[in-house]
C-alpha cells in the first residue's frame, strides 16, 4: 500500500518545526502517521534534522539514495528515500516552499503552508540566536510565490500555538480518515 504524502512548508519562523514537534508528540501513538526526518549540512540542525556533511550528502545524491535535496539559506538539505515509508502511513515531510510544486507533480501528497507575519518571525528568528540579523533579514526578505492550486491547507501561526497546533492537527486527522 502506497504512503499518502503531507508537504509542510512556510517562511522561516513561522514556527513550523515547533508545531511539527508538537503534532508528533500528540499523534505518538498513532501508527498510521510517521514524521519524516530531513538531512541538512548545517552542524547545529533543529528539530526533525539530521545533520550530515557536505560530501556526505554529496555521496548519497550520486548514490541515487536522495528522494530530493534543495538548497535555502545557504545550507543543503534533502530527504533520503529511505525517511519515505511505502507502507500506507501518513508521511508529514518539513520541505522548501520552492519545492512544493515539484513534489505535488512527482510524488503527489497534500500541502501544508505555515505562515505568520513578518513581524512575529522577525522576532522568532531573533530569539533563535542562530544568526546576525543581516542574515535575518534576508531570510525575510525571501519571497516564494505560490498559488493557490499548490497550497491545499493554510495555516496561520500568528496567535498563540495552541491554536495553530489545533488547526494542523485538525488536518492531519481528517487526512487520515
Amino acid at each position: 500500500m502506497k504512503s499518502s504524502f503531507v508537504w509542510v512548508a512556510g517562511p522561516s519562523g513561522a514556527g513550523k518545526d515547533t508545531l511539527l514537534r508538537l503534532a508528533q508528540e500528540a499523534l505518538c501513538d498513532d501508527p498510521r502517521v510517521y514524521f519524516a526526518r530531513r538531512l541538512v549540512t548545517r552542524p547545529q540542525p533543529a528539530w526533525g534534522e539530521e545533520y550530515v556533511p557536505p560530501e556526505e550528502l554529496t555521496a548519497l545524491e550520486k548514490q541515487g539514495r536522495l528522494a530530493l535535496s534543495w538548497q535555502a539559506h545557504g545550507w543543503e538539505y534533502a530527504l533520503p528515500w529511505s525517511a519515505l515509508p511505502q507502507d500506507g502511513r501518513l508521511v508529514v515531510v518539513s520541505v522548501s516552499r520552492q519545492t512544493l510544486l515539484s513534489l505535488r507533480q512527482t510524488l503527489g501528497g497534500s500541502t501544508i503552508l505555515i505562515d505568520a507575519d513578518a513581524q512575529i518571525r522577525r522576532e522568532r528568528l531573533l530569539a533563535r540566536n542562530r544568526e546576525s540579523t543581516d542574515a535575518i533579514s534576508e531570510r525575510l526578505a525571501r519571497q516564494v510565490p505560490l498559488g493557490p492550486d499548490v497550497v491545499d491547507f493554510p495555516i496561520s501561526n500568528n496567535g498563540a500555538v495552541e491554536d495553530a497546533l489545533t488547526d494542523l492537527l485538525t488536518i492531519l486527522r481528517n487526512l487520515l480518515d
